[in-house]
């Protein structure tokens, strides 16, 4: 539906209505829709996602010492709950939109850091 430009006003209205989840849209076309041409799909866009700003590379940088800190396990699956479970699965829980997490115990903390803050970066 995204690569017709015909079908965004329906799917952005689907989105505003809760019809259609925000987690059912993935991480590429959620910036093409906030970046994209024309102004009235923009701005319905970035309200519902907010707006690409800033260099997230550079977020990255800036948290990536956090990596070192003791790991509380509770608080991080409350975490995954509240912001993750609605795209990606991990131990039979959340919603398989996004990528799988199955693996990410094996990947190492700057790795899964980095995939967290920059989700488009290849690594």
């Amino acid at each position: 539906m995204i690569s017709q430009s015909h079908h965004l006003p329906g799917l952005l209205t689907a989105l505003e209505n809760g019809n259609v989840p925000a987690g059912a849209i993935d991480a590429v076309s959620r910036r093409r829709l906030t970046q994209y041409r024309e102004v009235d799909v923009r701005r319905r866009a970035e309200k519902l996602f907010g707006a690409v700003e800033g260099n997230r590379a550079k977020v990255y940088e800036a948290y990536k010492g956090i990596v070192t800190w003791k790991a509380n396990p509770s608080n991080g699956r409350a975490v995954f709950r509240r912001e993750c479970a609605s795209c990606h699965r991990l131990d039979r829980e959340g919603f398989a939109v996004g990528p799988d997490l199955l693996g990410i115990r094996n990947q190492p903390k700057p790795t899964i850091l980095l995939h967290v803050l920059v989700p488009d970066q290849t690594r």
